[in-house]
């Protein structure tokens, strides 16, 4: 069993073999061999489940960077077990697609920015609206929205005044022309 490195079942037969010839000093020495390497042992297993606990602890609360730390913690204390590496390999996996989730995201943003800037608000609208696909959450593409569609209505309340100051200028420019008041009819159509 010890060379087996089974160390508990070891330890019972040492401990069985001491009492049947307690004399016995090779039984003893084994004992307190096996004794010292158990609570080692159980003092790293202890240290490596709170490590595991305290870096899942974090992982569910999405603060993967403490976590990885956590993780690589109690990897170095139980370097054989998979877990940690698993996790870290998540991490890091998560990490990746959060930063691309961003860049892309101030991508979005940037573009959609510039053309509010240079007053293209469907452009600018379109980008907000993409960059919301990327983070739904976000406040400031929807108020950015609302306010190119503001900035819209206005734009299309601009166009019909002008519009129609345009059809009166003509329709006035028409009515002088026939009644051949040239010089009014000509004011009115370089008004119009």
């Amino acid at each position: 069993l010890y060379a087996a490195k089974n160390f508990k079942g070891a330890l019972v037969d040492y401990k069985d073999a001491s009492s049947v010839k307690p004399d016995e000093k090779y039984p003893k020495d084994r004992i307190a061999e096996l004794t010292a390497l158990l609570k080692a042992q159980k003092e790293k297993d202890d240290a490596y489940n709170k490590a595991i606990a305290s870096a899942d602890s974090l992982f569910n609360l999405t603060s993967y960077v403490n976590s990885r730390t956590g993780y690589q913690n109690a990897g170095k204390i139980e370097p054989e077990q998979e877990y940690p590496k698993k996790r870290i390999k998540e991490i890091d996996d998560l990490l990746a697609h959060r930063s691309n989730t961003e860049n892309e995201y101030n991508r979005l943003i940037s573009v959609a920015d510039s053309f509010y800037i240079d007053k293209n608000f469907i452009s600018a609208k379109a980008n907000y609206q993409q960059a919301l696909t990327v983070k739904p959450n976000e406040a400031y593409p929807k108020d950015m929205i609302s306010k190119a569609n503001n900035q819209l209505a206005g734009l299309e309340a601009n166009a019909k005044s002008i519009d129609e100051s345009y059809k009166s200028s003509i329709a006035t420019a028409d009515k002088l022309f026939a009644d051949k008041t040239y010089d009014r009819a000509k004011s009115e159509y370089q008004n119009a």
